[in-house]
């Protein structure tokens, strides 16, 4: 039985040989369950081999709902071809790889045909060595601020995460610490060692576990919580070799260097035109890089220097060779690699920078470098273009993997709209160049070049940081599966691995609601100046929210859904875990975390309120959530986490904050959805609870809770289709009047797109106003200048989809079905349920309660 079709076309013009390529491929319902044996086969019916795959999610049956493959491929330049999946019940496994654990060692040992890997217990380091060479010894270095070298000491020991025909994946955590023993940063790598192409992988995370301090909410560089080192490399030591080499780019010459000779190149700046960029400032103000682009230099002299390096450097010896990248070299700059006649040096934070390194707290950093053990440099030249292997557009339609997903539709108006997010001149790529979004914090990150619409003609652009508000990411997957346009994958792809290091807070030390959240745009119409990623900064002492100068992660502004089809479409361990890391901040900033003090401060926050909403004859107040997208991005959060645990009570916990946030006899009149500055997010907590449904029938359920939800959403789809006007037609009412609300009004149409399939009886009113506000917002914009905007584009790219195509749903997701709502009582009873609530949150408190727990919650907010 066919299972999917993989489409691969080398793109680069050079040719493939045994490439390690991966897919996160959809699956219908019941195709495919755990254990199911596959094999991968060309046109001719030539199997592809070895074969390596695991499931990333599952249907309710248990059935594999996304399966991750990974296979070599061979190519010729320019070359297309088209694979399929199938089941195999009578396929073997083909590789030859073997993991053991060797007890008197006391390390891991990996073999393939031409390789030996040993993962040695001290320190985290690991020897490699040919059937026919000598061991070479693998040593990640890190540098303390002054220069001096600190100790690896393991927290975590090797383990095998993950095993198959094609690769074995080795993990190691630790932490580095100085001369007075003082922890600096913790460190995870992962070795994945390939049986084919004698090739190593080795992604390293640096992590600042501490919290900043933060005064007032300002994020500033050179935070009391920061550390400062001046350099990490791999040092790859290589007996008796005789000569070392760079080829600096694609294409050029390499450069070599004999003896005790070294050749170094380093990457100081992006090589842009804007190289220099403000961007790019430390604590200080100071810019820190010192020239454009790249210089090689063969022992001190300067060999050869041009703008952007995708280096690859090798030593080659008499038994033996080896040669390494890094992979998004000058995106990542400052960056380095080195080599004389017996190392071999991959700089992740090279020394050569004019001031140590600042990981602030609660941030980390990612890299990927490559490790091949012979001499085929073509093939790290290659990795660094990879093939991409692409699912048809209609699988994805076929296993409903996106919801509402047309793979068959003409491209409309609204498609020439997002096409301008790729345009030469003013997409996304071509944005990276205004400020310079390069450089290790910043890559990946997508520049807010609308915050700059209020400047004078001719001034420069702010420094401004968009992060992943309205989940670019979700829209840039969606993208890719519906185009196949690897453009849409790199963006998704980068962004993604900023988001997931950079832009979520890791650490447990400072206040529950911002542990481990997500940091969202800097500040509106302001330079970030210092702020990087962190919303606030000192060097602005007013804000563009009125009454707010500092903050920090906040639940309005948590985004998961793109992380979550990341993590399906590439196997990104990162992405997984940070779904999973901002379900339970949201959950913890929404709840309270444990503790006297945290729950008496949930019921100032929350019960008072609440309280006295009802004391003044507003129904609503018996509802414990607000109407915002706070509320919708937490359930939406919820959602989430729950295809990634569906055994775990995720849903039942967004099912929960569903009644306590909505009804179907609500008075809409008092939730005052038409002030748009302050009511205009009900608009995304309607589609979290939209999506809600979905999952539901996903699930093949269409219990209670399910009629609840839809009887509650047909209240509000139908006030909005009577109700709803423009954004920009009380124009007077809004702060900053711009085509931004044009296109806010889309989620309008999407909505009621959606709910003509939820509601037949007023399928007729929804779907002509839905082509009403689709139409209104694309005229509108294409006749604006801001339409190529970054936040226009983002929402247009994070609501595409419903407008084009909804599926007729079965009898039983649209039958009136009577519920009650339980959440709407009289004033006497509402009383009773919120004073109810206050003396469980108080019950919880004291039952929670640890003097050092209550010291350390003291502790955090004092401290800010």
């Amino acid at each position: 039985m066919e299972l999917s079709t993989l489409l691969l076309k080398e793109e680069t013009g050079r040719p493939r040989r045994s490439e390690p390529v991966r897919a996160g491929v959809p699956l219908p319902k019941g195709a495919l369950f755990p254990g199911g044996a596959l094999c991968l086969r060309e046109p001719s019916g030539t199997l592809i081999q070895p074969l390596q795959s695991r499931p990333l999610g599952h249907w309710d049956d248990g059935s594999v709902r996304w399966l991750l493959v990974d296979f070599p491929i061979n190519l010729e330049a320019g070359e297309s071809k088209t694979l399929t999946l199938t089941h195999s019940p009578d396929s073997e496994p083909c590789g030859s790889l073997d993991v053991v654990r060797d007890r008197e060692k006391q390390c891991l040992i990996v073999t393939t045909p031409d390789l030996c890997l040993e993962a040695l217990p001290d320190q985290g380091r690991w020897r490699v060595k040919r059937n026919d060479g000598d061991w070479q010894l693998h040593t990640l270095e890190l540098t303390s601020a002054s220069g001096s070298p600190c100790e690896a000491r393991i927290t975590s020991s090797w383990e095998l995460v993950d095993r198959g025909p094609l690769f074995a994946e080795l993990r190691v955590q630790g932490q580095w610490t100085d001369i007075d023993s003082t922890a600096l940063s913790h460190f995870t790598a992962r070795l994945t060692i390939f049986s084919v192409n004698q090739l190593v992988k080795l992604d390293l995370t640096i992590h600042n576990p501490r919290r900043a301090l933060h005064p007032g909410g300002l994020w500033d560089l050179g935070d009391a919580g920061s550390l400062y080192f001046k350099s990490l490399s791999l040092n790859v030591d290589q007996p008796n070799g005789h000569t070392a080499w760079i080829r600096a780019e694609d294409g050029a010459e390499p450069d070599t260097a004999s003896g005790t000779q070294r050749l170094r190149l380093y990457q100081d700046s992006s090589g842009g035109q804007h190289w220099n960029s403000r961007n790019h400032q430390d604590a200080q103000g100071r810019v820190l890089p010192a020239f454009r682009g790249y210089r090689v230099f063969r022992d001190d002299d300067v060999i050869r220097h041009a703008n952007r390096a995708t280096p690859v450097a090798g030593i080659s010896g008499h038994q033996a060779s080896t040669c390494v990248s890094l992979r998004r070299f000058w995106q990542n700059f400052p960056s380095a690699l080195q080599c004389s006649g017996s190392r071999l040096s991959v700089d992740f934070f090279p020394p050569d920078a004019q001031s140590p390194y600042e990981l602030q707290g609660g941030e980390r950093k990612s890299q990927t470098a490559w490790i091949h053990y012979g001499d085929q440099w073509e093939l790290l030249t290659n990795l660094e273009h990879p093939v991409l292997p692409r699912v048809p557009a209609e699988r994805y339609q076929a296993c409903q993997a996106f919801p509402c997903f047309a793979a068959d539709a003409e491209p409309d108006a609204l498609d020439r709209l997002i096409e301008k997010s790729l345009a030469p001149a003013t997409g996304f790529f071509s944005k990276r160049e205004t400020i310079d979004e390069f450089g290790w914090r910043h890559f990946g990150d997508i520049v807010a070049d609308h915050e700059s619409l209020y400047l004078p003609p001719g001034q420069a652009p702010y420094i401004s940081h968009y992060n992943n508000q309205y989940d670019v990411i979700f829209g840039f997957a969606r993208q890719y599966a519906k185009t196949g346009d690897r453009r849409w994958f790199e963006l998704m792809d980068d962004l993604a691995c900023h988001v997931a290091d950079i832009d979520i807070y890791h650490t447990d030390e400072d206040r529950a609601e911002y542990n481990h959240g997500l940091f969202w745009h800097t500040d509106h119409y302001l330079d970030a100046y210092t702020a990087t990623h962190r919303t606030y900064s000192r060097f602005n002492t007013t804000s563009s929210i009125p009454g707010q100068t500092g903050g920090g992660p906040a639940a309005e502004h948590c985004y998961t859904t793109g992380l979550l089809y990341h993590y399906w479409l590439t196997g990104s361990a990162h992405s997984r875990s940070a779904v999973l890391e901002l379900a339970t901040w949201i959950q913890n900033a929404h709840e309270g975390s444990a503790g006297f003090l945290a729950q008496l401060l949930a019921i100032k926050k929350q019960e008072i309120p609440r309280l006295k909403k009802v004391l003044r004859h507003n129904q609503n107040g018996i509802y414990r959530y607000p109407f915002t997208r706070g509320t919708g991005n937490y359930v939406n959060t919820l959602l989430d986490a729950s295809l990634l645990q569906p055994e775990s009570p995720w849903l039942e916990t967004a099912e929960r904050v569903i009644r306590s946030t909505i009804g179907p006899q609500d008075d809409i009149g008092q939730r005052h959805l038409l002030d748009a500055e302050t009511g205009w997010s009900y608009l995304v907590l309607l589609s979290a609870l939209t999506r809600y449904l979905w999952v539901k029938l996903d699930r093949g359920e269409t219990d209670r809770h399910y009629h609840y939800t839809l009887a509650s959403l047909r209240h509000y789809w139908r006030w909005m289709a009577d109700n709803e006007r423009p954004f920009l037609d009380n124009a007077d009412q809004l702060e900053f009047p711009n085509h931004t609300w044009v296109a806010q009004d889309i989620r309008k149409a999407v909505l009621l797109k959606q709910a003509a399939a939820f509601d037949p009886a007023w399928r007729d009113r929804y779907q002509s106003r839905a082509r009403d506000w689709l139409a209104y917002v694309v005229t509108t914009l294409e006749h604006s200048k801001e339409c190529e905007f970054s936040r226009i584009q983002i929402i247009l790219l994070q609501n595409y989809g419903a407008h084009q195509w909804v599926p007729k749903l079965p009898a039983a997701a649209t039958a009136d079905m009577p519920v009650s709502s339980d959440e709407m009582t009289g004033q006497l009873s509402a009383l009773t349920k919120i004073m109810g609530h206050i003396l469980h949150r108080v019950w919880k408190g004291v039952i929670a309660f640890r003097p050092s727990r209550e010291r350390a919650w003291l502790k955090s907010r004092l401290e800010a």
